[in-house]
């Protein structure tokens, strides 16, 4: 009885049609003694269709495709004409190729016959102005029907002169600025060349349409793989002003700031030969897998070699003396899990390095559905939830990963569930693991589960699920974890608002973290509930697909030597940590009550 009237709840309108139809055919005497009569014949097909109609009118919708529309501007407001701006699904269930298309004179763009799914909007720089980075909390993937502003920056501008031991022009080098911290000064655990050029005829060289941050610049970072050949191959970066990665300096610029003077005295030593050969689980040498070097403890690439076919090695040339990582990959990117190698350090004194072997292994998959739970429906206004639009992703235990392994972190993309509900995430590091689900506004994540099979007497009774809500999930090499059952509900909330110093005329740190505790002593180890995030460069914040209830909120000032923070209630997983969280916001008490659907804005909260 109670999934009956659940139906009727989801679909009132099928249900009042249904009411009348019946009502109707029964005084024109058509249902009789519980049975058809041949009367009823012609309204059968009608009955029919108005149930498909209703049953599948979503899916049919999201079919159909939809709008996205918005406008490119600049600070001042002022549209942007003739920017390529370009639009791809997030996810990839319902993916079609990336498109792109132009705006017009006051800056305006549309894209039309959309998936109902997640989609990314990238701006392409046009040297002048670029697309920032998102902050935390802020929006960076969008559902059709939706108007969108994006306001670009001022891209920031290095530039210099590489010359050589006698200070002559190094003519036709390429230049590259990596980022390592952004605006704020957090360090940036995934990094590569953020803009490369070549020297003009006076050794001079220009990056422009950099994001805000601290970069090294570094030449001869780049050529050095098995695709180019320049005058340069096989000779050692140098980093400015003139020395390897240990010591390079490093320079900060402002969005549409230039800083000048960045000289590189190019010193062009002869590089080592690091080689070997990638295999796979069944130890053959296959093809197109890639061999990473990495400077150690940054995440940073010295160097890439590729096996082109079965039974190749790889070859990296060009590598100075030092300490590395190294590990090899192939397949990341496909529906199904790829291969990692565990990562191995290497060190170069004064010799090439030889006959490395690195094994790969297969990555784990993990496999669910993710359901809504209609009785407990407490905001009847929030829409229906279309399953198309939830991406699922999964982050490892920071704390067990090394830099090697961070370098990986942002190549498996995040997949979107089916219109059932179902997922499969490929691609998943081993070792302790958790997942993460974009959902729309108005529903929260209630638990997380999975069935355990029921042996012996207990064969045939009810399997037993393991609450995986609270607590990591611990994968091997090739696992495939299966039968995961995610419940979502309806009336989730949003927290608002904006860190200020405590004492007028007073300064916050520059970075800052800010905690959403459970305030019920029940709800302790509800770490579904517990949430973590950067505070923003403006010092605001925000907290959405929030279960309503009470909470606590704690701002913590974030180590010069840690990245502010990640998405998720990866502190509260810490039993420990979850106390000292508990007792910090105790001594500095600041509660709200979150109520069904309920958005709170304007909030502040002084540290």
């Amino acid at each position: 009885m109670k999934s009956v009237r659940a139906w009727e709840r989801r679909h009132p309108c099928l249900h009042k049609i249904m009411k009348i139809v019946v009502r109707n055919t029964c005084r024109q005497g058509c249902l009789r003694s519980q049975a058809l009569t041949v009367a009823c014949a012609p309204l059968i097909p009608i009955l029919f269709l108005v149930i498909v109609f209703f049953l599948f009118a979503p899916s049919l919708k999201a079919q159909s495709g939809g709008i996205l529309k918005g406008r490119v501007v600049a600070e001042d407001g002022s549209g942007l004409p003739n920017v390529t701006v370009s639009i791809g699904t997030v996810g990839g269930s319902r993916s079609s190729r990336p498109r792109s298309t132009l705006t017009d004179e006051e800056g305006r763009f549309e894209f039309t016959d959309l998936p109902y799914t997640r989609h990314l909007i990238t701006v392409m720089s046009s040297g002048v102005y670029v697309q920032p980075v998102p902050e935390p909390g802020m929006r960076a993937e969008h559902l059709p029907g939706e108007n969108i502003t994006i306001t670009m920056i001022r891209g920031g501008v290095i530039t210099g002169r590489v010359t050589g031991s006698a200070g002559e022009p190094i003519i036709g080098i390429q230049v590259s600025a990596i980022r390592v911290r952004n605006e704020d000064g957090s360090p940036i655990r995934i990094t590569g060349a953020a803009g490369s050029k070549f020297t003009d005829d006076r050794g001079i060289y220009r990056l422009y349409g950099l994001q805000p941050g601290t970069y090294l610049v570094v030449a001869n970072f780049g050529q050095r793989n098995n695709f180019t050949n320049t005058p340069f191959d096989g000779e050692t970066p140098t980093f400015h002003p003139a020395s390897t990665r240990d010591t390079a300096a490093e320079v900060t610029v402002s969005a549409g700031g230039e800083v000048g003077g960045i000289d590189i005295r190019y010193r062009g030593d002869s590089g080592h030969i690091v080689s070997g050969t990638i295999t796979g689980p069944d130890g053959q040498a296959g093809g197109g897998a890639m061999a990473y070097l990495l400077f150690p403890d940054t995440g940073i690439s010295a160097g890439l070699g590729i096996t082109q076919r079965a039974g190749d090695g790889f070859e990296i040339q060009g590598i100075a003396d030092g300490e590395y990582d190294m590990i090899g990959a192939r397949d990341l990117f496909g529906k199904e899990s790829g291969y990692l190698s565990d990562p191995r350090k290497i060190i170069v004194r004064g010799s090439d390095v030889t006959g490395i072997n690195l094994r790969l292994m297969k990555l784990a998959t993990v496999e669910g559905t993710l359901s809504v739970d209609e009785e407990k429906d407490s905001c009847p206004g929030v829409p229906a939830l279309n399953a198309e639009s939830v991406i699922v992703s999964s982050y490892r235990d920071p704390k067990s990963l090394n830099q090697a392994k961070q370098f990986f972190l942002s190549v498996p993309p995040p997949v979107s569930l089916d219109p059932s509900g179902r997922f499969v995430l490929p691609n998943i590091f081993p070792g302790r693991n958790r997942l993460h689900f974009r959902i729309p506004e108005g529903y929260f994540i209630r638990s997380i589960s999975q069935a355990a099979a029921s042996t012996g007497r207990n064969a045939q009774s009810k399997p037993v699920e393991k609450d995986l809500s609270s607590e990591w999930i611990d994968l091997k090499f090739g696992e495939k974890l299966s039968g995961l059952k995610i419940v979502a509900g309806k009336g989730a909330g949003t927290i608002e608002g904006r860190v200020t110093p405590e004492k007028d005329g007073g300064r916050l740190p520059s970075r800052l973290t800010i905690h959403l505790i459970p305030a019920e002593k029940e709800a302790v180890n509800e770490v579904q509930r517990y949430a973590e995030m950067p505070v923003r460069a403006d010092r605001s914040f925000a907290f959405s697909n929030l279960a309503p209830g009470m909470y606590k909120l704690l701002v913590r000032q974030v180590p010069a030597d840690q990245s502010a923070g990640w998405p998720g209630p990866l502190t509260a997983l810490d039993p420990l940590e979850r106390e000292k969280l508990r007792k910090e916001a105790d001594v500095r008490p600041f509660e709200i009550e979150l109520k069904p659907c309920q958005r709170v804005s304007d909030l502040i909260i002084r540290f």
